[in-house]
């Protein structure tokens, strides 16, 4: 019966009543079908960059008011694509109150493995000097920004290697050091010597940058032969970059062991001056290559 008191028309044997009925999903065509299962074995090709952060970090030593020197032991590695967005970025020489790895950092998801299933066909390779990094010295503190400082730079450009990292350390392709290895991009003309000898009327003097070619986005490192970032699972589907500290790193306040200066104290036209806690250099690995992977599943 329905709200009126009729009595409603009997349901067909075995189903509802028409008007409850569900729509049947219309079937493809067998040109339809072909054309959907021909969209799910495309494979998409862009040539978006994969790119990763390292860091050299060295603390100020030496008594209060100086002579100071910085130091970076030799053995250390930062290693660029050694993490993901999210994660810890102390493999990369990052501290931690540097924070997690944001896409600022990195754009992969998962350590040396590449972005859903995609695979590189590297092109060429990378390095770019940022010309300043954030640093944090303690947990509760704020950024600082610290510009990088040129002997930093220069002491980086000879005392560091650089090896393309394969399956695990299986393979090593050894190309050399820094400047050996463009930017695509990067550094160029100069900044402040914060290390240096300062000005007498306050403030530190400028000076050029090491530089590593022209700093244009198509001046990178080519590989002589195809090299390929396979999807996980298969061979050569974990790629680290790492930059590895050979010979001890020494910067001296001043600029050399034999002009080791302290800080300045004001006087007659004279304007303070100590120097920084930290020198920091950061550097942006950056793959040039095509990127290829499988479009998403036509439902």
């Amino acid at each position: 019966m329905n709200g009126n008191g009729n009595r409603c028309a009997p349901c067909p044997p075995g189903g509802r009543p028409p008007q409850y009925a569900h729509a049947q999903s219309p079937r493809l065509t067998a040109g339809q079908q072909q054309a959907a299962n021909a969209i799910e074995n495309q494979v998409y090709v862009t040539p978006f960059p994969y790119y990763s952060k390292v860091k050299f970090r060295a603390v100020r030593a030496g008594a209060p008011g100086g002579p100071y020197n910085w130091n970076i032991a030799a053995g250390v590695q930062p290693r660029a694509f050694s993490y993901g967005i999210g994660g810890s970025m102390l493999s990369a020489g990052f501290t931690p109150f540097d924070g997690l790895a944001t896409i600022a950092d990195t754009n992969i998801t998962d350590p040396a493995t590449t972005i859903s299933g995609e695979v590189i066909h590297i092109q060429g390779i990378a390095i770019q000097p940022l010309a300043a990094a954030l640093d944090v010295e303690t947990l509760a503190a704020l950024p600082i920004v610290r510009p990088i400082d040129n002997q930093l730079l220069a002491a980086i450009s000879e005392a560091v290697s650089v090896e393309l990292v394969l399956n695990g350390g299986a393979n090593r392709f050894k190309l050399g050091i820094p400047p050996m290895v463009p930017g695509a991009g990067g550094l160029s003309g100069g900044a402040q010597a914060v290390s240096g000898r300062p000005a007498l009327a306050g403030g530190v003097i400028g000076e050029p940058y090491p530089t590593n070619g022209w700093a244009v986005r198509n001046n990178f490192f080519r590989m002589p032969e195809g090299l390929t970032w396979n999807r996980q699972g298969m061979q050569d589907s974990q790629l680290e970059f790492a930059l590895t500290v050979q010979r001890p790193i020494q910067i001296f306040s001043g600029g050399s062991p034999e002009v080791n200066l302290g800080a300045v104290v004001a006087g007659a036209g004279v304007q303070a001056y100590d120097y920084p806690t930290t020198l920091v250099a950061e550097f942006m690995v950056h793959l040039a290559a095509v990127v290829s992977g499988p479009r998403s599943r036509v439902q």
